[in-house]
């Protein structure tokens, strides 16, 4: 019986120890095959990160060498079309050369070959009426009134600005069944865009090439202050009467960064043939303007500089100073008229030649408060004494467009757009609002005004 124990426990013992040394050595394996599959995971993962680096690496590149692909595909195919085109920056020039720096050449058979355009608005701001036999009055029109019509444009580049091809061509189809209306137009927001070396100015280009077939030969400067990067001032005049001197000047202080905001101012010479048989000129100062839409501070200060600079361009006689060429700085400008101011104080300005100059100033002044509306003509009547008919035009306040081409309508709206001169009220015929739109197409989100003055 014990031996039969003894026995049992033996087998039992080598059992336990059997069972031990198998669980061991399954431990030992377990421990092993553990170690080398962390092994082979961490190799996948290094794996599997080195090949992701790689496949980033080779999109990276593939996708860089699209971008240089597509950059370079664009930038020839760009450069090419305005190439082609007309719109390389230095064809441009030229376009537009022809379109506003050819006017002394178109008049040089009728002013004296020894009187500059300078002398001209000298002897004009001083009060003389220069008469020369060699001055041809202009082409089938007796010269004894004088139409002018201001009106904003809407052709934006920087900003939303729908449909300006076909609101450009709808008004030179307006101005082509009204040829003999107008002989001055003063027009805003044409603007003209530049990127570096490119300039995108296909409506001024257009619009200049297509005044001068309707009859408008003279225009100011159509580019007029152009950045490097951005929008001009996109202020223009256009007449048909020569322009004897012209200039486009940027405000001084201005919300808008990417555009040079101005005004264009243009003396434009008017033959009038008198009863001796003589051709006797008027001179007229023309100013196209627009105001920035936001700040009142702004406006009055731009409204100020217009002033500063009529009263620059006026008393410039007085002051000895005969250069009005782009090369003038604003700082000039404000020295000559600290200048003028002076002379006025000490009693040398005369009345009598401050009522002889002939002076309109229209555009779009953004007077959206009745404080503007108030401080416009006053604004402008310190520097210009004579500067004081003023047409608002406030009660016919319909200007803004509704977004669509067709079956479009005003409503009703601030007006912003404006005309002052210094004409008295009896040579003042006609002023109104005037819709410009050619059939159903719309030509801008502003109504035009008109005014038809007695030069006599």
């Amino acid at each position: 019986m014990y031996t039969k124990k003894k026995m049992h426990s033996t087998i039992l013992e080598g059992c336990f120890k059997n069972l031990k040394k198998n669980i061991c050595k399954i431990k030992y394996q377990y421990t092993e095959f553990e170690l080398k599959m962390c092994k082979q995971t961490r190799c996948c993962v290094w794996f599997k990160f080195i090949f992701c680096l790689i496949q980033f690496v080779f999109l990276s590149l593939m996708i860089l060498l699209e971008t240089l692909a597509f950059v370079l595909t664009y930038v020839v195919t760009f450069g090419w079309h305005y190439y082609k085109s007309d719109w390389k920056y230095y064809t441009v020039l030229k376009e537009l050369d022809r379109a506003g720096r050819d006017t002394n050449k178109r008049d040089s058979a009728s002013m004296n070959s020894e009187e500059s355009g300078n002398e001209l608005l000298i002897s004009h701001l001083n009060g003389k009426e220069r008469k020369s036999e060699k001055t041809t009055k202009k082409e089938g029109r007796n010269p004894r009134t004088l139409r002018v019509l201001t009106q904003n444009l809407w052709v934006h580049h920087l900003t939303p600005s729908p449909w300006k091809q076909e609101r450009m061509e709808a008004f030179v189809r307006y101005l082509r069944e009204n040829a003999n209306r107008y002989d001055v137009l003063l027009l805003q927001e044409i603007f003209a865009v530049r990127y570096g070396l490119w300039v995108k100015a296909q409506e001024v280009i257009m619009l200049c090439r297509e005044l001068q077939k309707i009859g408008f030969q003279y225009t100011s400067k159509p580019f007029g202050v152009l950045p490097y990067f951005g929008q001009n001032g996109g202020v223009l005049i256009a007449s048909k009467y020569p322009i004897v001197w012209s200039d486009t000047v940027a405000y001084h202080q201005s919300d808008e960064y990417m555009l040079r905001k101005g005004f264009a101012m243009a003396l434009i010479e008017i033959p009038q043939e008198t009863a001796d048989n003589t051709i006797q000129t008027h001179h007229i100062l023309c100013v196209s303007a627009h105001c920035d839409p936001y700040r009142t501070q702004i406006i009055k200060a731009q409204i100020q500089h217009i002033g500063d600079h009529l009263k620059f361009a006026i008393k410039n006689s007085a002051n000895g100073s005969p250069s009005f060429d782009k090369d003038d700085t604003d700082k000039k400008v404000v020295e000559m008229t600290k200048l003028s101011q002076s002379t006025s104080d000490n009693g040398t300005d005369k009345q009598d030649n401050i009522d002889k100059r002939r002076v309109i100033v229209g555009g779009d002044f953004n007077t959206r408060s009745q404080d503007l509306l108030v401080s416009l003509p006053l604004i402008l009547q310190r520097n210009v004494k004579a500067l004081w008919n003023s047409w608002d035009l406030l009660n016919n306040k319909k200007r803004l467009w509704k977004q669509s081409r067709y079956n479009a309508s005003y409503d009703s709206g601030h007006c912003l757009d404006h005309i002052l001169t210094d004409f008295q009220n009896e040579h003042v015929l006609h002023v109104g609002v005037e819709d410009t739109r050619h059939r159903k197409v719309f030509v801008s989100d502003h109504l035009g005004v008109e005014v038809e003055l007695n030069l006599i």
